[in-house]
């Protein structure tokens, strides 16, 4: 598959949270989910033993520059956005004129950030669309040298105990799988928590109830976006509630490497 093409086709058509982000949902349920995605996101960070306003931070992948904006909002010491689509370069550059923009894909040459380091490094949902193993594993070496000794990686995916489930455009790779690959890379995991638990889908040997309950979802949401909306908002304190107590989820979760010092 030509991925650079479905890419550009995709944000080309919707250059929004419902192209970026799961397109069996509607836009609406979508930015429930990209609301959930930042809570965590920023607790995760909160948690960390860094000094953000010093940090030189690098989103991968950043399609419609959700996470960039979430960047933002810490006020590091700099932010550099990146994505291989032309689309997506051309609309960062649009909606982030003071954010540093490379055309930039993390499976192949980095010559485009000139050397540069980075202190954290982020890719929210990309990963898992490298279908090539090959690929994905010199991805996460290229993470490494991108990472400053001592510097974090935050990525996501759902990291499933069987087999890896593949698809056309996605792979979700076993958790078993994943830690050894980021270990040949170099990286080592500091922590792994739910990004989501109720409202995305339960991929990893779910709860018969779960799985359908997110079908009853799904449907309602396509049936009627503003429904899926009312649901996405009543699950939503219900589901920021959840990923803080468990400690594994059959759906989404985020990751934290380091590269050591």
């Amino acid at each position: 598959m030509d991925t650079r093409s479905y890419w550009q086709e995709r944000l080309g058509s919707r250059f929004d949270l419902s192209g970026v982000g799961h397109s069996g949902y509607s836009l609406r349920y979508n930015r429930w989910l990209y609301r959930v995605k930042r809570r965590v996101f920023w607790r995760v960070l909160r948690s960390l033993p860094l000094d953000l306003r010093s940090a030189d931070v690098l989103d991968l992948g950043s399609g419609v520059g959700f996470f960039v904006d979430a960047w933002r909002a810490v006020e590091p010491h700099s932010i550099t956005a990146s994505d291989f689509a032309d689309v997506c370069v051309a609309g960062l550059r649009r909606q982030f004129p003071d954010v540093t923009v490379r055309q930039l894909d993390v499976t192949g040459d980095l010559s485009a950030l000139d050397g540069a380091r980075f202190t954290l490094i982020s890719a929210f949902d990309v990963l898992l669309h490298v279908v090539d193993d090959t690929q994905w594993q010199r991805a996460l070496g290229n993470v490494y040298q991108m990472l400053q000794p001592g510097g974090l990686f935050l990525f996501s995916d759902n990291f499933v105990q069987g087999e890896p489930l593949r698809s056309a455009h996605v792979v979700h790779r076993s958790l078993a799988q994943q830690e050894a690959a980021l270990r040949e890379a170099g990286l080592e995991v500091v922590a792994r928590v739910p990004l989501f638990v109720l409202m995305h889908d339960p991929l990893d040997r779910p709860p018969g109830w779960l799985r359908l309950w997110t079908r009853v979802v799904r449907r309602v949401d396509r049936l009627s976006a503003p429904i899926g909306s009312c649901l996405g908002a009543l699950q939503y304190p219900v589901e920021i509630l959840l990923t803080r107590l468990c400690r594994e989820t059959p759906s989404v979760e985020l990751m934290v490497c380091r590269r050591p010092s």
